[in-house]
């Protein structure tokens, strides 16, 4: 390298293995060079890691145990150790090969896992994270699942609801502080459990989310516990925004009586609708919201309502606004007693444990 002014210095980068002879040569105006000794750099090969187990990310029951096992390829030096770590915290070590152990974690959250291998000559190498969401998820499916909301984790005051708390680690919570926008709470909304109403007016819960903790781009599977009030007309029942309509998640269920799914640009193919099944109003649904690709679809009781191909991605590396019961000025006239989303498209198998 060169370096035409004081301090002079270069970075050197990109080094393999070996044994190298440096010099450096100072020239002046006149052309007139002068140059060091030699000296000697021995560059010695690190050793590299992989976590092999768990390879993506999982989920697992509070007190469920996990094998960790790491892939390690030795460099010019021997393998001191393996260490394995939670959120920067120590789990374990194992100095032998296989490189494992097994981790209960009885906690619930999220947890960053990573492994260290160091060297016999103290050179490290550090594994790229993989996420453990540890929760109970009951009957459900946990992979994947960053937003559940159900009546046993609303906080109500006489029959009022100031917050709806995510029972994910997530903490991807919904509140309304405005006692006059506080939606209300029936403990016996369906089959004997509660649900939140919203008067279709102004209620509305809400929450900030960065969109990469709940959603993908292109992937989702949604499902929503509901019934629309029938003098209501231009629902917004669910949705992740940060820039309006331009990048959102948006379930306009229903709007003048055609549901409308959302899911990047709704001006520019993040859209696609089809019209509300019979016996929509008044009645209790399960409602189902898939994205798959570039593939959309929603279904009702089971039943396929309409599909349909997106055009646009939703952008996730962002914060953006989660609610429940309203998107923007449109509200939802009606109820809901559950809301599930998950980042990833279930599985048939997968699906029918959720029904």
């Amino acid at each position: 390298g060169r370096s035409t002014k004081a301090p002079y210095a270069h970075t050197w980068e990109g080094v393999e293995a070996g044994e190298y002879q440096i010099t450096a040569a100072v020239t002046d105006r006149h052309r007139q060079t002068v140059e060091t000794e030699p000296i000697t750099i021995q560059v010695l090969q690190g050793a590299s890691v992989a976590l092999v187990q768990p390879a993506a990310n999982i989920a697992v029951k509070p007190g469920g145990t996990t094998r960790l096992e790491a892939d390690v390829e030795a460099g010019s030096a021997a393998i001191a150790k393996v260490e394995f770590f939670k959120n920067d915290q120590l789990i374990g070590t194992d100095s032998n090969a296989p490189y494992a152990l097994d981790w209960t974690e009885a906690e619930a959250g999220v947890y960053q896992v990573t492994a260290k291998v160091t060297d016999a000559k103290g050179g490290f190498a550090i594994t790229e994270a993989v996420e453990a969401a540890v929760f109970e998820s009951g009957e459900y499916p946990a992979l994947g699942l960053r937003l559940w909301l159900d009546g046993s984790s609303v906080t109500q005051e006489a029959s009022k609801v100031s917050v709806w708390a995510d029972r994910t680690p997530f903490g991807h919570d919904t509140s309304q502080a405005e006692a006059g926008q506080q939606p209300a709470f029936h403990s016996e909304g369906i089959n004997g459990q509660p649900a939140v109403v919203f008067d279709g007016s102004d209620d509305i819960l809400s929450g900030t989310a960065n969109g990469a903790t709940l959603l993908d781009s292109t992937a989702a599977s949604l499902f929503l516990v509901m019934k629309q009030d029938g003098g209501s007309r231009n629902n917004a029942v669910f949705g992740w925004e940060s820039d309006s309509h331009r990048n959102h998640l948006d379930l306009l269920f229903t709007y003048n009586n055609v549901l409308l799914f959302d899911y990047g640009n709704a001006s520019d193919g993040g859209r696609i609708s089809g019209a509300q099944p019979e016996r929509w109003d008044n009645n209790w649904h399960l409602v189902e919201v898939y994205r798959d690709g570039a593939t959309g679809r929603v279904a009702v009781g089971g039943v396929t309502v309409f599909e349909g191909e997106f055009f646009d991605d939703l952008a996730v590396d962002v914060e953006g606004t989660l609610s429940i019961g309203g998107v923007g000025t449109l509200h939802h006239g009606g109820a809901v007693a559950e809301v599930l989303v998950y980042n990833r498209t279930l599985s048939a198998e997968e699906v029918a444990k959720v029904r």
